[in-house]
């Protein structure tokens, strides 16, 4: 049974992109080694669904990058040593190695000397996401150098995976990447793991959602805004399930309101095995995604994916990347940044039963064209599987 290992600077129990790929290996005969990040229950081996789960080092958050790359480096070099560890035993035939940071597909430099088949896999682009993180204009040498890594990395990579088409488009044109060399496979939410289930709702209470990453780029504030300016108007309540860099400040903005009873903050993340029933218990998803040259173009949320898969309408900004596949009659658009407009989403939405199922029957025909059986066949042939 030919073995796989995969490389993600993630924690593996919050990341349904790497579980999605798990369970199509898994299917398709093969056994799956990961190398991840520690976790709250300070576990440095275990085993998932008979799979093997090496917790290598802990993750930082925050806005210092220069703790960034160090975080990263630590992870990178106890990933290069537990693989060529392991590799004598297992004998991977692959390696799948997931970014942030590009730079990690070097943990397979021996692998891929042997002739072995070393996959990096853009989940995101750095450079771009570098610019919103931290207010940088892409230029410097701190930008320099991460173009360099981008390039050096895809490089030394025997194949690439990207997350949508602007994302190769974005590689293609910057890095003069061939186009054969990058496979785009969608975060598509995995049948075994977004199950839609049954769940009470509260009676009389719209209730909103927002899932991932609690970041000043992502509006999670702008959110918290349109709650006070919807105060009193319509029973609505936002449910908030993450962490990040900003967490403390949406925290302080939901008080210094006073929505304690409007705005639910759960302070944590959520295991993706439960999200199901989380959203599932909802009757809005919401993205508030500012708008910035990585935002509009290269991070398509893959929430608003598990949104739609799960029949809850979305309320999100009028991006490029989500224009991409989302027509206007799919989804409740609003201008970027535009706290008013989301207020009448919201309330439009409450008051239109029926618009808001034939939204939702309308965006759901995304996953007639992009599907999981695709996403399964173009990843094994990305593999040579």
């Amino acid at each position: 049974m030919p073995n796989i290992c995969m490389i993600a600077y993630s924690d593996y129990n919050l990341d349904a992109r790497i579980k999605s790929y798990v369970r199509i290996l898994k299917k398709a005969g093969h056994c799956v080694d990961l190398l991840v990040l520690k976790d709250a229950s300070g576990k440095t081996v275990e085993s998932f669904e008979g799979h093997n789960l090496y917790r290598l080092s802990g993750k930082y958050r925050g806005a210092n990058p220069f703790l960034y790359v160090y975080s990263y480096l630590k992870f990178f070099l106890i990933a290069f040593f537990s693989l060529n560890r392991l590799d004598p035993k297992k004998k991977y035939t692959a390696v799948h190695v997931h970014n942030m940071p590009n730079f990690l597909v070097f943990a397979a430099a021996v692998q891929r000397l042997r002739g072995k088949r070393v996959v990096l896999d853009n989940h995101d682009l750095m450079v771009p996401l570098y610019e919103a993180k931290f207010n940088n204009s892409g230029k410097g040498f701190a930008a320099g150098m991460l173009r360099l890594e981008q390039k050096c990395s895809a490089a030394f990579s025997s194949a690439m995976i990207c997350a949508d088409d602007l994302q190769k488009e974005y590689l293609i044109r910057e890095f003069g990447i061939p186009g054969d060399k990058i496979t785009v496979v969608l975060n598509l939410p995995h049948e075994d793991i977004f199950l839609r289930v049954s769940v009470p709702k509260e009676d009389g209470v719209f209730k909103l959602i927002y899932h991932g990453t609690i970041a000043h780029r992502l509006g999670i504030d702008l959110m918290i805004e349109a709650m006070n300016r919807i105060r009193g108007q319509i029973p609505v309540k936002l449910h908030i399930y993450g962490v990040g860099d900003s967490l403390g400040e949406v925290i302080a903005l939901r008080d210094k309101y006073g929505l304690e009873k409007e705005v639910f903050i759960a302070g944590k993340a959520v295991p993706t095995e439960d999200l199901s029933e989380i959203i599932c218990g909802m009757d809005a998803g919401l993205i508030a995604n500012r708008k910035t040259e990585s935002t509009d173009r290269f991070m398509f949320p893959v929430k608003l994916l598990e949104y739609v898969y799960l029949g809850l309408p979305v309320i999100a900004p009028r991006l490029t990347i989500i224009k991409q596949y989302f027509k206007e009659d799919m989804l409740f658009y609003y201008n970027p940044e535009n706290v008013d407009e989301i207020v009448n989403n919201i309330i439009l939405l409450y008051n239109n039963v029926e618009l808001a199922q034939k939204k939702v029957n309308k965006s759901y025909g995304f996953f007639n064209n992009h599907n999981l059986t695709g996403k399964t066949s173009d990843y094994l042939k990305t593999l040579n599987l």
